[in-house]
């Protein structure tokens, strides 16, 4: 269980149409059940220059301190990042692409630089479909890692394996193909990672896949399924662990406001360490009940 809260102010100065600089600070709290809580204040500048009608380039400079609670395999760390971002808002296409360095001095430790490289792009091929892709190479640590999954990426979070706290570098590659008609849906989503320690011996590589599916079968009934496998393979020894999950349900609309839904979940997993191995059956009956507009309407033209 965990819980993640970031607030902070933005000030922005136009200078003339094509140059705007930012400024702007954050304050954070990522806080979980039982030890392993984490602070993290943030400050940044960026210089934004319109270099097309869509397209924006910028540099950025970053500083981040993590106050981190034990078990964390330190108390505080400084993290820098300086980088050049190519931006296109929201459309038919969307990219985001940093390009930079980064720089970590974590107490009691030996400081730690590498590469940042990151890659967000975003095609619709047509009204009802879209491809999307992730590419980055970059130095993270196990917190940070956490507070992405809170922020919904195209894949759920499939767990961090080791101590919170620990730096590494991350290699992940992403790719997601949606086509959502107005009758039936699906989504089909794939990803590769690793992950090398800088200092911990627990370097892994894992490939991971979803399935999604949506079927409007009539104006108040709507199935859903889903269905997941991970495989994650240590390097620096011998493990392999292999989670699946599939969940199918169903919602039916009783009256304008009250809707039944009924759900079913596997959740298994196989690994060669001994005693890692089970099996999850759950089994979920909701009666919901909602004011607001629980079925949006689509156009079938």
């Amino acid at each position: 269980r965990a819980n993640s809260l970031s607030t902070g102010p933005d000030f922005s100065f136009r200078l003339n149409p094509t140059n705007t600089p930012v400024m702007g600070a954050r304050y954070g709290r990522f806080d979980i059940e039982g030890p392993g809580d984490s602070k993290r204040i943030t400050a940044y500048a960026r210089w934004l220059y319109q270099a097309t009608a869509r397209g924006t380039l910028s540099l950025n400079y970053e500083v981040l301190r993590a106050e981190l609670e034990p078990p964390a395999a330190f108390t505080h760390a400084v993290r820098e990042d300086l980088f050049v971002r190519y931006f296109t808002p929201p459309g038919l296409d969307a990219t985001t692409l940093d390009l930079g360095a980064t720089r970590i001095r974590p107490t009691g430790g030996d400081e730690i630089r590498g590469h940042l490289a990151r890659l967000s792009s975003a095609r619709q091929l047509t009204p009802e479909s879209l491809v999307r892709v992730l590419l980055a190479d970059e130095i993270s640590d196990t917190y940070t890692d956490l507070l992405r999954g809170l922020a919904a990426g195209m894949l759920p979070l499939q767990g961090v394996v080791a101590t919170p706290g620990f730096i590494y570098r991350s290699q992940r590659g992403d790719l997601s193909y949606s086509n959502q008609g107005s009758r039936f849906g699906y989504t089909l989503l794939g990803y590769w990672r690793r992950i090398d320690y800088e200092v911990l011996d627990q370097d892994y590589q894992e490939k991971s896949g979803r399935v999604e599916l949506n079927w409007v079968f009539s104006g108040d009934t709507r199935f859903h399924a889903n269905a997941d496998y991970l495989r994650r393979t240590f390097l620096s020894f011998e493990r392999t662990d292999v989670e699946r999950s599939s969940r199918a349900g169903v919602t039916y609309r009783l009256t304008r406001d009250l809707s039944l839904v009924a759900e079913g979940q596997r959740m298994e997993t196989e690994s060669t360490l001994p005693g890692a191995n089970y099996v999850d059956r759950r089994a979920m009956l909701l009666v919901a009940y909602s004011t607001g507009t629980s079925y949006a309407p689509r156009s079938r033209r």
